[in-house]
């Protein structure tokens, strides 16, 4: 049987030998407990080698020598060498010292418990050995304890918690224990609601949402309602979205605490700002790409007298521009920094709903951003990134594209397809626009019509060529960006010119060199290009033998492109996703 202890070891020498992984988790354990560490080892973990550095710890990198022990409370061996962990535990118990070793549970004078802390409670379980049921035993056993926190006698006080973006995944643990401890829950409409559904049912919740154009509970009530209920003994948690001190007018609700003699506390939170691009696989800084970032409110525009924002130093800044509350002022401020030197053709995505399972990515370059964002009705809660390393997003509106990528952007009739591919070239001004669709008669109107509706689109800026002779088109190393429409199109003609429709002899053939030159000029095109086709079965084609043999051909023609692209997107009934 073990004899339970706990140890007072704040600045007592703890030695541990070892520097491998093991020993970077006691090492954090001890540092925590305030303990005076040596850690003895040939090499060290980087993590050890960084505290070693900075003198938080003390470092010999050599092997264990007897010496090391003098004036140690507690020895910890942690090698990967039962021999060395052996000679330090007979050393240690020479010396009447309490030694654990890591590799060995049996031979061990001591062992370290699986440790949970809640509060000012700590847990510590051992169950024979067996590390994982300890771990599970000291978990349940710390939740029982915040159950009988959240029901027992406490004096008042208010919580000002950040919840994070949204998803309750991301709140933090210290933000969970108060949620289970609390007795009034004031809460607002961006917090993480889901995290609600754990309350105790005598938990009281007040909705403190500010809704845009809607209803809302003046900061001054809010205020109010934390103190007169803290004054009242509740334990009262303000759960807030994102981080409190971040536009989330954390300060005006600690200051009315104060001032009326509550006890207050902030509890950090993970930060729309940064998290909900990162949800949307944009890192707001990127080695190469962005050495730094502001965060912004847009909900004032630049006109405005209230404005406070230097829009000028940050369309000269050159690192990532990030708005939070900026959808209805959006337009404003991107003509702003454009005229202050914001490239059109930088990189920008509207991150609408982070990090919840309704989020969508609405991404263009800065110059079609807003037409963007107004065709897919973005609307707050919305996270605005603007920069290069807005690139990475696999966003589902108007993605924009690196340099010299190649892009197959595939759907059916009508689906958006032509015009997502427009802008994804929208901050070029100059594009050669290749289409391959056969020229209207002068008795088709409707597709002269249909034409004429796709040039009126196009920027002033966009010449376009009419030929079948796409891989000199893709071979042309000194052309700019190309946008052609579209590769279905392409191989109907190439089929006609060839004679499948007649079985000219030899037009198989034909039309197989045709399609092996274009998929070589695309796979070696050194130009940024974006190529829209039909994806087979989207389009209407007669279920005849003519109609089932185009299909086929144009299945294997878009895999063989897709193959060699950069990025696949397909559109469907106006929304575009992106395959690869």
């Amino acid at each position: 049987m073990l004899y339970p202890l706990s140890l007072k070891l704040r600045g007592r020498r703890a030695v541990v030998v070892g520097g491998g992984s093991v020993a970077v988790r006691r090492v954090g354990g001890l540092r925590a407990a305030g303990a005076d560490v040596l850690v003895v080892a040939p090499d060290l973990a980087p993590s050890l080698a960084d505290l070693a550095a900075r003198a938080l710890v003390a470092a010999r990198c050599r092997a264990f020598e007897p010496a090391d022990l003098n004036g140690a409370w507690l020895v910890l061996a942690c090698t990967d060498d039962a021999a060395v962990n052996e000679a330090v535990a007979a050393e240690a118990d020479r010396r009447q010292l309490w030694c654990v070793r890591a590799d060995d549970a049996d031979a061990s004078a001591a062992w370290v418990p699986a440790v949970g802390r809640t509060a000012d409670v700590t847990v510590a379980v051992n169950a024979d050995r067996d590390p994982r049921r300890a771990a599970a035993l000291r978990d349940r056993l710390v939740e029982s304890v915040d159950a009988v926190e959240a029901t027992g006698s406490r004096g008042g006080g208010v919580w000002i918690v950040g919840g994070g973006p949204g998803d309750p995944g991301l709140l933090t643990v210290r933000g969970r224990d108060l949620l289970r401890a609390a007795d009034v829950v004031v809460t607002d409409r961006l917090a993480p609601l889901a995290a609600l559904d754990d309350l105790p049912p005598h938990v009281a919740v007040v909705d403190a949402a500010k809704v845009p154009g809607g209803a809302a509970m003046r900061q001054e009530r809010i205020n109010e309602t934390l103190v007169e209920q803290a004054r009242a003994g509740r334990r009262v948690v303000r759960l807030k979205g994102g981080d409190p001190y971040v536009f989330g007018r954390g300060m005006e609700e600690v200051t009315a605490c104060t001032a009326a003699g509550v006890p207050v506390e902030v509890v950090p939170g993970v930060s729309s700002a940064v998290a909900v691009p990162a949800a949307a696989g944009i890192p707001v800084t990127h080695r190469g790409r962005s050495q730094g970032f502001a965060v912004v409110s847009g909900h004032v525009p630049p006109d405005d007298p209230r404005s406070t924002v230097d829009w000028a130093a940050l369309a000269r800044a050159g690192t990532t521009l990030v708005l939070l509350m900026a959808v209805e002022n959006l337009e404003p401020i991107v003509d702003r920094v454009r005229a202050n030197g914001m490239p059109g053709d930088l990189a920008a995505a509207c991150v609408v709903d982070g990090c919840t399972p309704q989020q969508r990515v609405v991404s263009a370059p800065l110059s079609g951003l807003v037409d963007a964002a107004r065709t897919a009705g973005v609307v707050n809660p919305a996270v605005v990134v603007i920069g290069d390393v807005a690139r990475f997003t696999a966003g589902d509106v108007a993605p924009s594209v690196a340099p010299a990528s190649r892009v197959l952007v595939l759907g059916g009739s009508r689906s958006g397809k032509s015009a997502t591919a427009e802008r994804m070239l929208a901050g070029h001004d100059r594009v050669e626009y290749v289409a391959t669709g056969r020229h209207p008669g002068p008795d088709d109107q409707e597709w002269a019509e249909r034409v004429r509706r796709h040039r009126d689109r196009r920027p002033a800026g966009w010449t376009t060529t009419e030929t079948l002779d796409l891989p000199t088109v893709l071979a042309d190393a000194d052309g700019g960006p190309a946008l052609v429409d579209c590769l279905s199109t392409w191989l109907a003609s190439v089929m006609d010119e060839c004679g499948v429709w007649t079985e000219t002899p030899g037009a198989d053939r034909d039309v197989s060199t045709r399609v092996d030159a274009l998929a070589t000029a695309w796979r070696k095109s050194v130009r940024h290009v974006v190529a829209v086709s039909s994806e087979v079965g989207s389009g209407v084609v007669p279920a005849t033998p003519a109609g089932r043999r185009f299909r086929d051909e144009l299945g294997e023609l878009n895999a063989r492109i897709a193959a060699e692209s950069d990025e696949v997107w397909l559109c469907t009934a106006g929304i575009v996703r992106r395959l690869r």
